[in-house]
């Protein structure tokens, strides 16, 4: 059988490009879109047969990676408890939806991803729903970037064209979907790289600083890393290019960026960040009330008061005894250690070290980007928090660290054309 045909997937698939594309998790109510269309995913499996192939890949993924899903369990069951127990029972449910649907994507990358074709027929069709996402995001940015930005504050991004966290989310998988354009051939590789470039002009001028530094830091990744572990001789040419990009652009873009009111505050956070790197981006009265390091400062205290189950009751960005600025510290401080905190801390970490791996051993562009895909997933959730949402999921599912063994030197021929 062959899954990438399958309606099973098919559907599948397509549930998840739709939770990730803002404009359509408006309108199909977010998680409960989601499990619909898995439901319907489901239940076409079993009439097509695809469930079998689907459970022995998915039995194959569990002996392989038994320690990701196991702390992947102690999150859930954790998160349970300390919702039962120091939260407010079943008012707080959507809390555990973030284990629930971290563990579907893992279900679908460990029985689906690891086929070639299906990887790239997902990957096509992410790059594309949100290459279009990103067109209409121009478009709405450039006509008033007031009244954008001033309409994105007051819904809490709660609207068809996302928020900060989307957009962050978008510029962690983009070195995995610029690998994939580049591996096609013909007309499907100048439209995928046309969508490449949309996707990387909306995140430019999104208003927001931390998609900028993200993709400026995926470049510095790929620099550093194809100098001292070459994939080929030519990786240091590529090497030297990227920096020298990499140099002129930072300058051009910092002088640019100086009275643009597209790019004004990805300018005055980065400028703060150059002038004074402990401010995290603030100046003045902004400072004062808080930089990055005082608010994880605040998470830091909570965890060390309350090491089992921490201090928040109910979500963590809200919580006063937590800072709501670094997913690391907010979960240790406000879930612990036995409430699921160190459960979520340890999978994304796993998921480093997994991808690191399979670099190690395979040396090649795509384990290159994807290590560098997941390497920005733990750096926004230290910086940010970038895992109170579903980026660990996108990550899992778009890098796909846990969806195979690893194969020493292993390298795979072109694919051409879906």
């Amino acid at each position: 059988m062959i899954l990438s045909k399958t309606f099973m997937f098919r559907l599948s698939a397509l549930a998840f490009v739709c939770f990730a594309t803002p404009a359509l998790a408006f309108y199909l109510r977010g998680v409960a879109g989601l499990f619909a269309f898995l439901t319907a995913a489901g239940v076409l499996g079993f009439a097509e047969g695809a469930w079998l192939p689907f459970f022995e890949r998915f039995k194959d993924g569990l002996c392989r990676f038994k320690w990701f899903f196991l702390a992947l369990l102690w999150y859930f069951v954790g998160l349970c408890a300390k919702v039962y127990y120091y939260g407010d029972g079943l008012a707080d449910w959507r809390l555990v939806m973030s284990p629930v649907v971290l563990f579907l994507a893992s279900a679908f990358a460990v029985g689906f991803l690891y086929d070639e074709r299906c990887y790239r027929h997902f990957q096509i069709m992410f790059l594309t729903g949100i290459a279009i996402q990103s067109a209409f995001l121009i478009h709405a940015i450039v006509t008033d970037v007031v009244a954008f930005r001033t309409t994105l504050l007051e819904t809490h991004g709660a609207w068809v064209y996302g928020d900060q966290a989307g957009f962050a989310l978008v510029a962690m998988v983009f070195p995995t979907l610029v690998w994939r354009a580049f591996k096609q051939t013909g007309l499907l590789k100048v439209l995928l790289l046309a969508c490449c470039v949309t996707i990387a002009v909306s995140l430019a001028i999104c208003t927001f600083a931390t998609p900028v530094g993200l993709l400026f830091l995926a470049v510095l990744v790929v620099v550093l890393v194809s100098l001292f572990f070459p994939i080929t001789r030519k990786s240091y040419v590529v090497a030297i290019f990227f920096a020298a990009f990499l140099s002129m652009a930072s300058i051009a873009g910092y002088i640019a960026t100086r009275d643009n009111p597209l790019l004004g505050n990805a300018y005055y956070k980065l400028s703060n960040v150059v002038d004074d790197p402990k401010s995290g981006g603030y100046r003045g009265r902004d400072a004062e009330e808080g930089s990055r390091w005082m608010l994880s400062g605040i998470s830091i205290n909570s965890f060390l008061e309350a090491p089992l189950f921490g201090r928040a009751r109910g979500g963590v960005r809200n919580s006063t005894y937590l800072g709501g600025h670094s997913s690391i510290f907010d979960y240790l401080g406000g879930y612990g250690m036995l409430g699921g905190g160190m459960a979520y801390c340890f999978t994304i970490f796993f998921l480093l070290a997994v991808s690191w791996r399979r670099f190690a051993s395979e040396r090649s562009w795509e384990t290159m980007l994807c290590f560098t895909s997941v390497l920005l997933l733990v750096v926004g959730g230290v910086v940010n928090p970038y895992w109170d949402g579903w980026q660990p999921a996108y990550v899992l599912l778009l890098a796909r660290p846990v969806s195979r063994a690893v194969h020493p030197r292993r390298h795979l021929p072109d694919e051409g054309n879906i």
